[in-house]
């Protein structure tokens, strides 16, 4: 994605066929390759394999506010897969995720572990199932962020 791709539309979550990807990369984001290197905060101590994905300071605030049980998510490390990925895709309402995300917080196993990171490398293969039939997924999800507190000074 280029550096200036969020310039004239503010923070936004990717959406499936993103307009903004470099041409030549689609395969990259696709098999989701450019988290690779999300690895070396796993070797660091900051990220776990499996737990709730990371989101964006821009937007961790606003669903914090706007969904009961949002921060609650934040009890674990986060994860480069989780259950919420594996089940619903990446592009699944942030809602949706949470109920899994909740889930792996209050009943995580070892061999729920195991069995998140075995099916990873298919739902990235496989993508959502409806992800060619809902046509929600080629609409970003953009949050507006001027009715919000100034989150550029809390990020900065």
């Amino acid at each position: 994605m280029p550096c200036d791709a969020e310039d004239a539309s503010g923070p936004m979550l990717s959406p499936h066929r993103d307009p903004r990807v470099i041409p030549g990369f689609a395969t990259v984001r696709r098999l989701h390759l450019d988290e690779l290197p999300q690895l070396w905060n796993v070797v660091r101590g900051e990220m776990s394999l499996v737990g709730p994905r990371p989101e964006r300071p821009e937007f961790t605030r606003i669903l914090q506010r706007s969904i009961p049980g949002y921060a609650e998510r934040h009890g674990v490390p986060p994860g480069l897969t989780g259950l919420a990925q594996i089940t619903l895709g990446y592009h699944a309402a942030p809602a949706g995720k949470l109920a899994h995300d909740l889930d792996w917080v209050r009943h995580p196993s070892l061999l729920r572990y195991l069995r998140i990171l075995a099916a990873t490398p298919w739902s990235i293969v496989r993508g959502p199932a409806d992800r060619d039939t809902d046509p929600a997924f080629d609409q970003p999800l953009v949050i507006d962020l001027t009715e919000t507190e100034d989150v550029a000074s809390s990020v900065a």
